[in-house]
């Protein structure tokens, strides 16, 4: 998670804590701030039902409840573009008071790094305020009859179909990955990861991707 500095905006990506380190850096007597009566707006780039969102919403409940004065703490679950949106809005709208923090996915880190046109928002100028690190599961129809690890080499062939948000986001590793293992593997632009998920129990995705959260 991150947040803006009082030089710029800063994301966020977990933590009441972290985020109280940063609180008043600069200040040889910086007080504790005080939430009181306040509302921490948390950002979660993507989809509802995403990863990102179901972290955020795991999350909003742990700042609310140890965050000095216990402020409200509301999700803005904003999708589109692979995260870039609302990337690009917590960049536009966000102040640097405290009270504006963004959770930052693999998705928002790769937009960036491979420079979309999209992109409007200035990742390095965000503040870190903390890490989660996240593992992510690649799984098959069963159609496809894997039932082991080793069984993954005997797809041959056969034409997986994957549902990604864009080729600039973190789909890209699983795109290649598949590539990397020889597989045949067409990837569909353009769907988050919420309806991915979907279209993967309703048979029109045979290979789907989830992160700890989702």
């Amino acid at each position: 998670m991150a947040m803006k500095p009082s030089t710029g905006r800063r994301a966020f990506n977990q933590a009441g804590v972290s985020l109280l380190a940063g609180w008043g850096a600069g200040s040889a007597r910086a007080q504790s701030p005080d939430f009181a009566g306040k509302t921490v707006e948390l950002y979660a780039p993507g989809g509802a039902g995403s990863g990102n969102d179901i972290y955020a919403r795991t999350l909003a409940p742990h700042l609310a409840a140890n965050l000095p004065g216990k402020p409200r703490v509301q999700v803005r679950t904003i999708p589109g573009a692979g995260t870039i949106t609302g990337a690009n809005q917590f960049q536009q709208q966000a102040r640097p008071d405290g009270l504006s923090v963004i959770s930052v996915s693999a998705s928002t880190v790769v937009n960036y790094a491979l420079k979309d046109e999209r992109v409007k928002f200035d990742l390095p100028s965000w503040r870190t305020i903390l890490m989660s690190p996240q593992g992510a599961l690649v799984y098959g129809s069963p159609s496809l009859g894997i039932k082991a690890p080793a069984d993954v080499v005997k797809i041959g062939d056969r034409q997986l179909i994957y549902g990604g948000s864009s080729f600039t986001s973190s789909d890209l590793r699983v795109v290649m990955s598949l590539h990397l293992l020889g597989l045949r593997v067409r990837p569909v632009w353009g769907v988050d990861r919420g309806p991915a998920r979907l279209g993967f129990e309703r048979g029109e995705f045979n290979v789907n991707v989830d992160s700890a959260p989702g």
